[in-house]
């Protein structure tokens, strides 16, 4: 499996463990280059985003909310936390305040 491939596994089951999912990834990532991970970051939150905007379109045209489009909002919220902690320019007060 390839890095985008599992990072974007993690994000998608994030809904799963609202309270412990940042930790979680954080530790998960330890061994992955950060910045290799923050680029596929904003590679996967882009393509979430456009995610969300084509589900809100088919939610407007049926006039009812869709579940895919509730989680790909939830999803995309995790995904631009993981990409705030990862930020090269927070990244030595992140893992500081993670210690």
């Amino acid at each position: 499996m390839q890095l985008k491939e599992s990072i974007r596994a993690r994000i998608c089951t994030s809904h799963k463990y609202k309270t412990t999912a940042l930790t979680s990834f954080i530790h998960w990532a330890r061994m992955i280059d950060e910045v290799a991970v923050y680029d596929v970051l904003r590679e996967i939150h882009e393509e979430l985003q456009e995610e969300v905007k084509h589900f809100h379109d088919i939610s407007q045209l049926i006039g009812k909310p869709l579940l895919h489009h509730q989680l790909r909002l939830q999803w995309c919220h995790f995904c631009a936390q993981l990409q705030a902690y990862y930020c090269p320019l927070n990244q030595q007060y992140s893992v500081a305040k993670l210690h």
